[in-house]
């Protein structure tokens, strides 16, 4: 376009160095999370050796696999995220929040739940028995996954609004948590103690700190969070957690706890269901067809 040539025509230092800085940001927030990882990584060559860092890395990427799904459910609707806050709809704002809650309640954590029946043949499988399964040390990993999925909403508003200041806040935290952490049970829980110390990380650092941050965004709309789709999405975070101990602590996977949060997965969903507003619920079933549309 002509009327930007040449490029420093009409151009502005200040407005120059803002942005600079703004970058800067950007990039030590990136490179904070790279840090994290490669610190956990070197923390488990050092303390336990280079022989251990695969069966780590392996489970930590099955692991992440739900949280590809995760992002799979989250990624059409951020669009609307910064649509509905510039506009300051945030009722409809909370309405996308709980399709959300309620999609990935029902997807990931019900999902992760049954998906214990066959994790340990497709893991043999794919590794061709050359790594060890160790449940513990998956339980923990998927945990983490489990709370960044509760908060992603949280974190992706924060991140498609370009609040800086709060991702640096959020990946310092994250690694110094984790890190500090996994120091001090690695010692005793090794790998598992390193595996709960980013668990822990992801409930701070993806939750309650995200919350905080996103509070003040919808007080500054003059408006209310979800309360009680919030809850609702922690108990089911907390019923798919307690479920996966269950893999952890007991040999059989049917025992009474595995099968309590699995029933509180599909309940929490089905209450999730009832509080959605209408015109979603129409649109999910015109997804299955007009026969589903006629039923409800």
């Amino acid at each position: 376009m002509p009327q930007f040539w040449p490029w420093w025509n009409c151009g502005n230092l200040r407005v120059g160095f803002r942005n600079f800085s703004k970058s800067i940001v950007l990039t030590f927030t990136s490179l904070l999370d790279g840090f994290t990882l490669q610190g956990v990584n070197l923390l488990i060559t050092g303390f336990l050796g280079v022989a251990v860092l695969p069966i780590f890395a392996t489970l930590r990427t099955v692991a992440n696999t739900a949280m590809q799904s995760t992002m799979f459910l989250l990624n059409p609707i951020t669009p609307d995220l910064v649509r509905f806050h510039v506009g300051k709809e945030w009722r409809k704002l909370t309405a996308t929040f709980q399709l959300f809650w309620f999609t990935t309640g029902l997807f990931i954590n019900f999902g992760l739940l049954a998906g214990l029946f066959f994790i340990e043949p497709v893991y043999k499988a794919w590794t061709q028995g050359k790594l060890a399964f160790d449940r513990s040390i998956f339980v923990w990993l998927v945990i983490g996954v489990i709370f960044r999925t509760a908060g992603a909403p949280f974190s992706v508003l924060l991140q498609s609004l370009n609040r800086l200041r709060v991702q640096f806040i959020i990946s310092f935290l994250r690694g110094t948590i984790a890190l500090v952490l996994s120091l001090l049970l690695l010692s005793r829980f090794g790998l598992a103690g390193i595996a709960s110390s980013l668990a822990v990380a992801e409930l701070v650092c993806s939750i309650l700190i995200p919350y905080y941050f996103t509070r003040i965004e919808f007080n500054e709309m003059e408006g209310d969070l979800p309360k009680k789709d919030i809850i609702s999405a922690g108990f089911s975070a907390l019923a798919c957690s307690l479920g996966l101990g269950s893999f952890a602590f007991f040999e059989n996977i049917i025992n009474p706890l595995f099968i309590s949060s699995l029933i509180g997965c599909l309940v929490i969903a089905i209450m999730q269901w009832t509080a959605l507003a209408p015109e979603i619920k129409n649109k999910l079933l015109a997804l299955l067809g007009p026969r589903h549309i006629a039923r409800s």
